[in-house]
């Protein structure tokens, strides 16, 4: 168990379940990052080349 005494805002949320309706698709988010840091790397290559 956590002790939640140093967290009183965490504590708070978890009392009050407000991470119970989360509703967000963490598969689809998931790939959204990681697409995103993929093509930001990409973008960054390219870039390099550019100079």
């Amino acid at each position: 168990m956590i002790d939640l005494q140093p967290y009183p805002a965490l504590a708070l949320a978890l009392a009050h379940q407000a991470f119970d309706l989360d509703e967000t698709s963490w598969a689809e988010a998931d790939l959204q990052f990681g697409l995103d840091r993929l093509l930001g790397g990409y973008e960054q290559f390219v870039r390099s080349f550019e100079q």
